[in-house]
Formats: C-alpha cells, sequence, structure tokens
C-alpha cells in the first residue's frame, strides 16, 4: 500500500480539477446547421395561376368596340404555344394547361357575348393551340369571321357639288379581316370594300349602307362607325 503525503495528494487534486476546467472550457466545435428540406414543386393550380396571369386571361374585357393589333394577336398565341411547350410533357403540366384553357374558354364566350370580334378570333386559334382536335368554338370561329370581313365605317363629312347637284360622301373604311383602313369619296350607288352606298339619310345626317354578301342594310350616323 502506498501512502500519499497531504500536501501530494492536494497537489494531484488540484491538476485533475484544472484537467477538467479545460476541458469544460474547450471551445466548441460550431454546429453544422440543418439542411433546408427541398421546395415543393408547384400544384397545376399555381402553375396555372401564373400562365393565366402572364396571359391577363383574369382581366376586365376590353371596351365596346375595341380592336387586336396584329402585334398584340401574334404575341398572345406565342405565349400560348411557348407555355404548351414548357407544360405539356409532364402530368402536373397537362392538368394546368386544362386548367388555362378553361379559363381562356370561359373568356373567349365573354368575347362573343360582347361582339369584340378581332379578340375572339385570336381567342379561337388560343383554343385550338391548346385542344388541336376540338371542334368546340368552330360556330364562333365562323360567326367572327363573317363580322370582320364587314367593313366599318366613319363618316367624315359630305360635299355637294352644286353644278350637279350631287352629293358626295367622305368616309373611312376599316376592314377588320386584314386590319387596313382606307378613306374615300362615295356617291349613291357607289361600291366598296363589300358595302354599296344606298342613300343618304335626312339632311346629310348620316347614310345607308348594304353589306353585298348578305344584304343586310345598316343606317351609320355622322360622327359614328357601323359595328
Amino acid at each position: 500500500m502506498h501512502i500519499y503525503s497531504v500536501p501530494r495528494a492536494l497537489s494531484l487534486l488540484a491538476v485533475l480539477a484544472m484537467a477538467l476546467c479545460m476541458a469544460g472550457c474547450a471551445e466548441k466545435e460550431p454546429e453544422t446547421p440543418d439542411t433546408p428540406p427541398p421546395a415543393e414543386p408547384p400544384t397545376p393550380q399555381e402553375i396555372a395561376d401564373k400562365i393565366i396571369s402572364n396571359l391577363q386571361l383574369n382581366q376586365p374585357l376590353p371596351a365596346s368596340g375595341s380592336t387586336m393589333p396584329k402585334q398584340a394577336s401574334a404575341s398572345f398565341l406565342n405565349a400560348i404555344r411557348n407555355a404548351k411547350s414548357q407544360h405539356s410533357a409532364n402530368p402536373v403540366g397537362k392538368q394546368a394547361l386544362q386548367i388555362v384553357s378553361q379559363q381562356l374558354d370561359s373568356r373567349l364566350r365573354a368575347l362573343e357575348n360582347n361582339q369584340l370580334w378581332e379578340h375572339a378570333l385570336t381567342y379561337c386559334d388560343a383554343h385550338l393551340v391548346l385542344n388541336p382536335d376540338s371542334h368546340k368554338f368552330d360556330r364562333t370561329r365562323e360567326k367572327a369571321v363573317a363580322e370582320l370581313r364587314k367593313p366599318r365605317v366613319t363618316i367624315r363629312g359630305f360635299y355637294t357639288d352644286g353644278n350637279t347637284n350631287q352629293t358626295a360622301v367622305f368616309m373611312d373604311f376599316y376592314l377588320p379581316i386584314t386590319k387596313e383602313n382606307h378613306r374615300e369619296q362615295v356617291r349613291v350607288g357607289e361600291e366598296f370594300y363589300g358595302l354599296k352606298l344606298v342613300a343618304i339619310i335626312g339632311n346629310n345626317q348620316g347614310v345607308t349602307m348594304e353589306y353585298l354578301e348578305t344584304g343586310e342594310a345598316t343606317d351609320v350616323l355622322a360622327g359614328t362607325a357601323n359595328r
């Protein structure tokens, strides 16, 4: 048996206490932060909402009588094609495109009801991009084309020749199907762009025009346009 002296025992205890203190006071290794879980993939509704917003399918309808410029129509159809190309390769994307198609169809019906034929025709094309084999809006397309073949006429003024007593009407013709504008001087009985000037109303208050393709007669008052 070894018998230690008191001073030596105290020294050993002091060394042990210092070692324990140093071990306890040692700087701890920084904890590695937890890796965040991967983001959840977007749902069909979330994808559809983004497409609908980009295409402005949830915006108010254009004002009555509005036209749709060629560039706007082409940009809209290109955006539809890009959305289909981007999302049609997987089931979630296909579901999203179905939601978009439903929103587009609903807006197309509203455009038809409000006689916004240029917009409606573009939306018919968009419907076929998403639904190539669909015949759902064939009648709407036919109606839109028929309406867009009718020139829109605005009267700019009247001129009566003092020698012949014949009155000429200065008119602007807008051709929706081609988006062209023309200005003509027309007399009763003359035909321009599928329309015939049938009569002058009252004291140069307006004119009666006949759409030759259907025989439909329309009164156009000075300062307004036919629809």
